[in-house]
């Protein structure tokens, strides 16, 4: 491999672009969403978010944020406004372990354990709220770009090293793998079992270890499979899912930031 040259192991700077610029053409979201910028973006109205004192604002947020995941994608946008208020409430209902009471007396809720105080439950909710819409503002980047593109993104303007970033993205895939391997593990467990709640974790036991054995496998064939490929040889690597940044890129990020800080001195 050393009697290579260099130029012949990666494509040139010219050779780059082009091809970029033509995944630009076939792409139309980045024709307006730039992942680095989206993402550098959104970090803004996660903290206006959390900086929040009353409803009003994380509200906004929370709702913002189900109208860009309609729009993007309405199977998600659909999931999202089934499972976001019932995870609002649970987040809410846990802050209250931590929160102390109120000084001023208020009407208890009777039909929550402990009967709290109204104004702790209104508390817990504001915070289960305020968390919610924090943690999901930035569920619509994951369907504005895709790992490749955000990845070959970060690999052409950020000096990381490219050995990094796709055995991140190595690491989590076979993650989902083995989740994928242990879920089906544990419906064929149950259907084993017959319904007997005793037997079913000894034949998930006895069944997650061929699970183990097969992600062995798997791994071992994708070492080999990587080193096949050179894996770590060269300096760099070909850059094809990469968006180039262009002037129109900045719109959107001005204007999350701008939306959000108006949001903060109008409803903060």
């Amino acid at each position: 491999m050393s009697s290579v040259p260099e130029k012949m192991r990666t494509l040139t700077e010219q050779e780059r672009t082009e091809a970029v610029r033509a995944h630009d053409r076939r792409t139309p979201r980045s024709r307006w969403a730039h992942p680095l910028l989206v993402t550098v973006a959104l970090v803004v109205p996660m903290v206006v978010t959390l900086m929040a004192r009353g409803p009003e604002l994380p509200a906004v947020v929370l709702s913002v944020t189900l109208v860009a995941i309609w729009v993007l994608n309405p199977r998600w946008g659909l999931a999202a406004t089934l499972s976001l208020p019932v995870l609002v409430v649970v987040v809410g209902l846990s802050f209250l372990f931590w929160l102390p009471d109120p000084p001023v007396p208020s009407p208890p809720v009777n039909w929550l354990p402990g009967d709290p105080p109204r104004e702790k439950v209104l508390q817990g909710l504001t915070g289960g709220l305020r968390t919610t819409a924090a943690g999901t503002v930035g569920a619509p980047l994951l369907l504005m770009v895709t790992w490749r593109e955000f990845t070959d993104t970060v690999l052409r303007y950020i000096p990381v090293s490219y050995r990094v970033v796709d055995i991140l993205g190595l690491g989590l895939r076979y993650l989902r793998i083995i989740g994928r391997d242990l879920f089906t593990v544990g419906r064929m467990s149950v259907l084993r079992s017959r319904g007997n709640r005793v037997a079913q974790p000894r034949v998930m036991a006895a069944a997650t270890v061929p699970v183990l054995a097969a992600s062995m496998r798997q791994g071992e064939q994708l070492s080999v499979a990587v080193d096949g490929r050179a894996f770590g040889a060269y300096r760099t690597r070909t850059l094809h899912h990469a968006i180039e940044l262009r002037p129109v890129h900045w719109v959107l990020p001005a204007v999350v930031v701008v939306a959000s800080v108006v949001t903060l001195l109008a409803l903060g």
